[in-house]
């Protein structure tokens, strides 16, 4: 119930002209309901459109004439002040709006999940703190704190005491598992809530696998992306109530509105698909780093290697490294040469010989990586969009880029029409290797074919990175395939990602198990080879250093048509907002070759440019306010059309952390 008359109201809404409070009068039959973070309809525009929008404060007067509030869509304060805090800073920080924001945090209503709920809430539930706590070798004294930790690449035996399970219950989990589990029952103890982002849907289970063991389902909250809206809804809800929760999710659920913060732990921050592919373009580990600062809660970030920008927290003193000491796994590397050498077959037919199961890493999926022309060996390209050509499962042509079908593709070059196969992908791989260990049985695990777990026994798994399923026990044999290809990918992050693929494989073993890394007989190698994982990110981070890549330097883009993007950094200079010119350079323009949903049979859409803008983190606040304001006035008057889907979007686009700057 509000006793101000005047209401602040952030408006949902795509232009950023739009991106501040508008002041509306709270009519007297609306008192009762208008409280902070509810849901509202309220006029704008000389027409009297009608928006939605939420209420972030109030006032007892306004400067402007104040038209009334419409209605309360909802009575629910479904938009916290804190996490209004939380969505200014990032949309400040990324040149975004908050309206970019609320769709990523704030999910669409349900009115008949949103009834249950209010029902329930009428007779709360009484606040019960479970006492319960996690013994395994490489814990540490407590997860209070800014901490990061490498985890150790096994299972490890687990007792569980407290008051919900068997006393000493004794469980076997991987040791990253463990340490989650652990911190959310550090802060469950205190009646504390733990948000856990995971990249990747099957850890995500495998995490509310080990909750539900210790009979704690009533705390979690599920914020799974692949949920239908109601439920994502009601874990939303569960989040407002007073009890303390577990919210396990990906990147999303870093804005989880719960209301006694205890720790965000974020598993794997070098996993691509914690970055968001839409505006504000922020990635999840950013997002915890800015809540964190704001909530003073606990921080820990966690993987089997480390990122470029965690080894950076570290150096310069902000996080604390908390990894214990363990035995590396065994893992040898072979020379470059043949695809799949002795040494990996020798590996998988004692493993075979135990009656043990065999992982197999390859780079792609499909029959075939890539397709080439027959007659002049030109890459074959996609007639949508231009990308390429592999063989899918089903040994048909199909784009990597946008997923369309190309039968009868012509060559660019030649105009042909026959191709001819790359190297292997996961399905011939399967294929071949299938006939050199009959009796064996095979699967292949790809995104297009998941498989989350599989029971032990003598069994052969090709998967592509990232797919790879969990067997009880473990694999007896890793063989990671195609390494030097993973290495030679055209993105700033290739070792990196490399590296953490190969880790997550590898901490799929079994106790006793031999990982083979083939061709990985180099300086990279090696060292991965011995786990000496903070090596290889300090050198990762060195190279960035020496080449002033992020994370070293935060690195802007400007994309759009030459001439609004010249628009946009003419007379861009950095006295002008900071004051000083350290770590500022503009590089570009940067033609790109193809606007993204351009086709030959659509018009041909105006080319794209890209301008970089290497910056300090001292001039992150002062650029994105200069940038947005420039943003606002041109796209104001321009607008871009996709050429493939007719979809309508901003002329320039901004990223202020740009993940592919080559």
């Amino acid at each position: 119930m509000s006793a101000s008359s005047f209401a602040r109201v952030a408006i949902e809404s795509p232009l950023p002209q739009l991106d501040r409070l508008f002041d509306y009068s709270i009519p007297p039959e609306l008192q009762d309901l208008c409280q902070i973070g509810v849901r509202v309809q309220v006029p704008f525009g000389r027409g009297g459109a009608v928006h939605e929008g939420y209420i972030v404060d109030f006032a007892n007067s306004t400067e402007f004439t104040a038209s009334p509030i419409e209605a309360v869509t909802s009575s629910v304060p479904v938009l916290p002040t804190s996490l209004y805090r939380l969505l200014r800073v990032i949309a400040d920080r990324q040149a975004g709006t908050v309206s970019d924001l609320f769709k990523l945090a704030v999910p669409k209503r349900s009115v008949r999940v949103e009834k249950s709920w209010v029902e329930a809430q009428k007779t709360p539930a009484v606040a019960k703190f479970p006492q319960l706590a996690l013994n395994f070798a490489g814990k540490p004294e407590s997860y209070d704190g800014r901490l990061t930790l490498l985890a150790e690449p096994r299972f490890v035996s687990t007792a569980f005491i407290g008051e919900t399970v068997a006393q000493n219950q004794n469980l076997g989990l991987q040791a990253w598992i463990a340490h989650f589990v652990s911190a959310a029952l550090e802060n469950l103890a205190q009646g504390k809530s733990t948000i856990v982002v995971v990249p990747d849907f099957r850890d995500q289970a495998r995490l509310r696998s080990a909750f539900e063991q210790l009979e704690l389902s009533s705390y979690l909250a599920n914020f799974d992306t692949t949920q239908t809206p109601s439920a994502r809804y009601t874990a939303f809800l569960r989040c407002l109530e007073a009890n303390p929760c577990i919210v396990i999710g990906s990147r999303a659920a870093g804005f989880a509105p719960v209301t006694n913060l205890g720790s965000i732990v974020i598993w794997d921050d070098s996993d691509q698909s914690l970055n968001e592919p839409t505006s504000p373009y922020i990635h999840a580990r950013e997002v915890a780093l800015l809540r964190q600062q704001q909530t003073g809660c606990n921080l820990l970030l966690a993987g089997h290697s480390r990122s470029a920008e965690c080894q950076r927290l570290v150096e310069i003193g902000y996080l604390s490294d908390v990894t214990a000491n363990f035995s590396p796994p065994k893992i040898a590397v072979t020379d470059p040469g043949l695809r799949v050498d002795s040494t990996s077959y020798q590996a998988a037919r004692k493993a075979f010989e135990a009656g043990g199961a065999v992982l197999v890493q390859v780079a792609n999926t499909g029959h075939s990586t890539g397709t080439y022309c027959a007659a002049c060996g030109e890459r074959s390209q996609c007639s949508s969009c231009h990308g390429p050509l592999f063989i899918d499962t089903n040994s048909t042509p199909r784009c990597r880029w946008c997923s369309a079908i190309n039968l009868n593709a012509k060559c660019v070059a030649c105009g042909q029409t026959k191709i001819r196969q790359g190297l292997a992908g996961s399905t011939r791989t399967a294929a071949e290797l299938g006939k050199s260990f009959p009796g064996v049985t095979v699967t292949e695990a790809t995104f297009d074919k998941r498989i989350q777990n599989l029971k032990p026994g003598k069994r052969l798994v090709v998967a592509t990175p990232g797919a790879e399923p969990v067997i009880d026990g473990g694999y007896a044999a890793v063989i990671l395939l195609d390494g030097q290809k993973l290495l030679a990918k055209d993105t700033l992050r290739a070792t990196e990602q490399a590296v953490n693929l190969w880790s997550n494989a590898v901490s799929l073993l079994a106790p006793g198990g031999v990982a083979v890394g083939v061709g990985l007989a180099t300086p990279i190698g090696q060292k991965f080879a011995l786990w000496d994982q903070k090596s290889l990110a300090a050198q990762e981070l060195a190279n960035r250093r020496e080449l002033g890549f992020p994370p070293h330097f935060r690195m802007a883009s400007v994309t759009g048509p030459r001439a609004l993007v010249d628009q946009m950094v003419a007379g861009l200079d950095p006295k002008s907002f900071a004051g000083k010119e350290a770590g500022f350079q503009i590089l570009g323009p940067l033609a790109n070759e193809v606007q993204p949903g351009a086709s030959n049979t659509a018009p041909v859409p105006e080319p794209l440019w890209r301008y970089l803008i290497r910056f300090d983190y001292s001039l992150g606040e002062s650029l994105a306010t200069e940038l947005k304001a420039r943003s606002l006035l041109i796209n104001a008057g321009n607008k871009s059309i996709n050429a493939k889907s007719g979809r309508i979007s901003r002329a320039v686009r901004v990223k202020m952390d740009d993940s592919e700057v080559i």
